[in-house]
């Protein structure tokens, strides 16, 4: 392990175990936890929890802690105090509203495999009340206050299972890094080899550009059959247009913008802005059953769902049905006349906007690998699952969800592997660009995006990999009086205007190439000249093959 300590996904190694451990089991509270009582096979040692508390808050180590604090290295230890202490700032109603969900549901069920009560065994019920009592508790929710309103006298971590969940985030973590490493190796002999000294990135990429532009909000309501038919109700959303300045000699090519779970139509409006500053007409969508509204409702109990079933079939919906309403508008709104070129349309998501973006360029839904991988839910590390596994609650049907409108995808942090599989990445018909960030614990990017980029098809494609990237690093900042639950600053990460400077220069190329058909595009993501884009404390590679032997020889890659 001494080798893996600088990379991002070592961190998420120690910070997942403790979560899957701890933070999923922030629910009358009885008498509160004195012990946590460690058991593998037959033998059995415990800890007092006043022990863990001075600890924590004075670093005072007793003789019962010494022995296990000695394992630690300096470092280790101050991440223990930390995250013991580590108060997230959410109202009991929030967080009963929360695990009374589904979702919620499923994260206490696996919690108590691994952390139970010392007198019951596994226990949902008792972790969801330690998690409600603990949120009321006036030094806030952590894994103290957690541990003093646990409804039972003693809490038992069962090791084995603890051990065998760190040991597959271990090889999840290595498997990665070999997989980045293999990347960064072809994107250098990519880099070395070419013979394009001339194609450099040009400064204008990164900046803005000259053309100026106006932004327009539409709200658009379907109550059409055919969405009816396949969701059995209508929908009604916003939509953000940017709009290059009139007069063109030529109508401008249409870039559309989906937000990922939680999020809104501002989440991207930088990349938006650069976007239409170079000349692209710009649609940002907000998507009602996955926003950041949704997840409010969610929280103050208006819902039980983070989000329903039906999304996935909403979410290209609402895409098709703003294509048709802008097509309409170019006849009857003078506004709108001679703006855009519907017939030459890309799309940018970001994690289940990046399904949004697939599943227009002809990815199918693959109901027997979602079956087959999510049989295994309970066992696995990839969290984006507890969302794709909704879809089997969709009626077992093939749906037809492309745009033949839609000539260019890209899919930043994806959420495809069990949505897809490979026979359904196959059938995409659109170059595909696809970003993904090593540090990415919410849709890992090995399970995600690395091996899923394998399966698509001979179209152009592209991956760009960030090793240091989170799975929000290149969000940006969206409206505070519209946002969700709140994210975790690890989550978050570093160098979001790195990211967020890589997805202009890259995105703007991308459709340069592929929408626009403009040779300048097409060289500098081909011929290894992006590695100028790229900085050292926060560095970016891009590659356009991998095959899947390739990488397998590197790393066996996990089942997710």
């Amino acid at each position: 392990m001494s080798n893996l300590n600088g990379n991002p996904l070592v961190n998420w190694g120690w910070i997942g175990t403790l979560g899957l451990l701890c933070i999923p089991l922030w629910g009358t509270p009885s008498p509160a936890a004195e012990r946590i009582v460690a058991t593998y096979a037959t033998l059995e040692v415990s800890i007092p929890v006043d022990d863990l508390e001075l600890y924590a808050k004075q670093g005072h180590i007793t003789p019962p802690l010494a022995d296990y604090v000695q394992l630690l290295t300096p470092k280790r230890r101050q991440q223990l105090r930390g995250a013991l202490l580590t108060q997230i700032e959410l109202p009991p109603q929030t967080v009963s509203n929360f695990l009374y969900t589904p979702t919620g549901e499923a994260l206490l069920q696996r919690a108590s495999t691994v952390v139970q009560s010392k007198s019951q065994g596994s226990n949902p019920q008792m972790l969801r009340s330690a998690l409600i009592f603990a949120a009321a508790d006036p030094e806030g929710l952590t894994i103290l206050s957690l541990l003093r309103h646990f409804p039972d006298g003693g809490i038992q971590v069962d090791v084995a299972q603890g051990v065998e969940v760190f040991q597959a985030i271990n090889r999840l973590v290595r498997q990665t890094n070999a997989a980045i490493a293999a990347i960064q190796k072809q994107a250098a002999t990519t880099r070395n080899i070419s013979p394009i000294d001339y194609y450099h990135q040009p400064p204008s990429w990164q900046e803005p550009g000259t053309w100026r532009w106006e932004q327009v909000t539409l709200q658009l309501k379907d109550a059409s059959p055919r969405r009816l038919q396949l969701t059995g109700q209508a929908r009604s959303f916003p939509v953000d247009l940017y709009l290059p300045q009139l007069p063109s000699p030529h109508p401008r090519p249409l870039v559309v913008l989906s937000h990922g779970l939680g999020s809104d139509r501002t989440a991207y409006a930088y990349f938006a802005a650069h976007l239409a500053s170079h000349g692209f007409g710009v649609a940002a969508l907000e998507h009602p059953g996955s926003s950041a509204q949704q997840i409010q409702a969610l929280l103050q109990g208006k819902v039980n769902q983070v989000s329903p079933p039906t999304e996935f079939l909403h979410r290209p919906l609402d895409v098709q049905y703003l294509l048709d309403q802008l097509e309409h508008l170019a006849l009857e709104d003078p506004q709108f006349q001679g703006r855009f070129n519907l017939k030459q349309v890309g799309v940018m998501g970001h994690s289940f906007g990046a399904y949004t973006a697939m599943v227009l360029g002809g990815a199918t839904l693959n109901f027997a690998q979602l079956r087959q991988d999510c049989s295994q839910l309970q066992r696995s590390l990839n969290l984006s699952l507890l969302l794709q596994c909704q879809v089997l609650q969709l009626p077992r049907r093939p749906y037809e969800l492309r745009d033949a409108r839609v000539k260019a995808a890209i899919a930043v942090n994806a959420i495809d592997r069990s949505l897809f599989g490979p026979t359904g990445l196959s059938q995409i018909q659109v170059p595909v660009m696809m970003i993904a960030g090593g540090a990415d614990t919410l849709a890992p990017p090995l399970l995600e995006q690395i091996e899923p980029f394998t399966w698509l098809p001979g179209t152009p494609k592209y991956l760009a990999l960030m090793p240091a990237a989170t799975h929000f690093s290149t969000t940006g900042e969206m409206d505070r009086s519209q946002e969700g639950w709140p994210t975790p600053a690890p989550w978050i990460g570093t160098h979001q205007e790195i990211a967020r400077s890589y997805l202009n220069t890259l995105g703007l190329a991308f459709f340069q190439a592929h929408i626009l058909n403009q040779e300048q595009g097409r060289l500098f993501l081909s011929t290894g000249t992006v590695h100028t884009l790229s900085q050292p404390q926060f560095p970016i590679s891009l590659i356009q093959h991998l095959e899947e032997t390739q990488l397998k020889a590197t790393a066996t890659i996990p089942q997710s």
